[in-house]
């Protein structure tokens, strides 16, 4: 896995928010009833006229418009959705909604509709059908920021309601809970919430230049002000990067039209972190400067140098340790090592609380690294072993061939293990047989993670 390094603990930066929709009844109240949508309803049928709900909006043309709509249309839409506005207002959920279903069948080209309607509908206890309405509008307008918007949020939401809805994560085994995350990254790739999280952040490159641009020429002010006020731009920069990084390696821009937007967001990141480099290795605070290794370490992974990182990782590491170990390294790195064990098995348990407890008091970056440094030291340690193993299957081989060649040079404990009836040809076929497949199960292990 690869880590996701930063500056510092703090927020990730999120897309802009998209322009705010009517506002939603019972705003800071308890949830009010459940809207019932019936199969009848006008909104499920005008949804189904479309015909279809785009599952990849990377590679979907614009669909036709549901309707032609008129200038009385548009007119008699706004109309409705003042409407909306003032029930919302009173607290009037079913009002609220009739009045915006209104104002989108009479204009389902209004992106103010369409998120007020979405809104109210996952107020009323309907997100999957807001999700579905504000799809099928991306069907029709894929260039459509603020619907957009409005899907990556109602699909994160729905994405942890699963989670959450689940539960019983702590009694699972390992395997279980292996199983368990495969399926909810199968749901949220149906959910498209890498695709919309990279459409978003194309569509704001030109202003995230922009921000590299004012950063840069503002370099000597931002070099200049506290390490707390240094820290947070930073750390900004830093955690879109790695956002940047890790939508470009995602599996859902696996095709043709979804590399070329994955090669402009590896772009853009490498770019950020460039220059955030630069900015590093200039700085005078030591705590801005330490943090270069881990900037070129997530170069080097961008770029696939992973052999690089690990040095880079290595180098951070060690300072960081013996600044644990108060000044002496081996007990700092002991220290780590012993508290991140810790904190794997509880995590293994489905501990996760006891798991943080384990490693508190030690930065998350430098876990990270440390976590890096492991599973490169032990990649390579399997790799080694699967080539002892190969030697060793070649001997068994060589060995059983030599002995079919030479029966009579055969040991007499066989006989101690096998029937005396059993005749020597068959000894050395159990015998090569026996120890091939214990070849292959410990291969098989070393594959598949169990042990180094």
């Amino acid at each position: 896995m690869t880590p996701n390094v930063r500056y510092r603990p703090g927020q990730k930066i999120q897309p802009a928010p998209p322009p705010p929709p009517a506002p939603s009844p019972n705003e800071g109240k308890a949830p009010g009833p459940v809207l019932k949508i019936t199969d009848d309803s006008p909104l499920v049928k005008l949804l189904q006229s479309s015909g279809r709900t785009p599952t990849h909006p990377l590679t979907a043309k614009a669909a036709p418009a549901l309707k032609k709509v008129t200038p009385v249309d548009v007119q008699k839409s706004e109309q409705a959705f003042r409407q909306a506005k003032i029930h919302a207002e009173r607290g009037r959920l079913e009002e609220t909604f009739k009045s915006l279903e209104k104002a989108y069948l009479l204009n389902p080209d209004s992106e103010k509709a369409a998120l007020a309607l979405s809104e109210i509908l996952t107020v009323g206890g309907n997100p999957e059908f807001a999700h579905n309405l504000l799809g099928e509008f991306l069907g029709r307008h894929p260039e459509s920021l603020p619907i957009r918007h409005g899907r990556l949020s109602l699909s994160r939401m729905l994405l942890a309601q699963l989670i959450n809805e689940v539960g019983g994560w702590e009694v699972l085994t390992p395997e279980d809970v292996t199983r368990r995350k495969e399926g909810i990254e199968k749901i949220a790739a149906a959910l498209n919430i890498d695709i919309d999280q990279a459409l978003i952040f194309r569509a704001q490159a030109p202003a995230l230049r922009e921000q590299l641009k004012e950063f840069e020429s503002k370099s000597t002010e931002i070099h200049a002000m506290d390490f707390e006020a240094k820290a947070e731009i930073l750390d900004q920069l830093q955690s879109a990067s790695d956002q940047l990084q890790a939508l470009a390696a995602s599996p859902r821009l696996a095709d043709a039209e979804g590399q070329m937007i994955a090669a402009e967001l590896k772009t853009l990141g490498k770019e950020i972190s460039d220059k955030l480099l630069r900015f590093a290795e200039s700085d005078s605070n030591p705590q801005i400067h330490s943090q270069v290794p881990l900037s070129k370490a997530n170069q080097a992974i961008a770029e696939g140098r992973l052999d690089d990182a690990l040095a880079y990782f290595e180098t951070y590491r060690d300072a960081g340790c013996k600044e644990l170990g108060n000044g002496d390294s081996e007990k700092g790195i002991s220290i780590l090592r012993e508290k991140f064990q810790s904190a794997e098995a509880h995590f293994k348990n489905n501990n996760e609380a006891e798991a943080e407890k384990a490693v508190e008091g030690i930065s998350r970056n430098l876990l990270l690294a440390h976590k890096f440094i492991e599973e490169a030291g032990a990649a390579k340690l399997r790799q080694a072993n699967l080539a002892a193993l190969a030697a060793w299957r070649e001997e068994i081989i060589a060995e059983a061939q030599s002995q079919r060649e030479n029966v009579g040079a055969l040991d007499n404990a066989w006989d101690k293990i096998w029937r005396p009836e059993v005749t020597e040809a068959d000894k050395i076929l159990k015998s090569e047989t026996i120890r091939l497949n214990l070849v292959s199960a410990v291969r098989a292990r070393l594959e598949s993670g169990k042990f180094k």
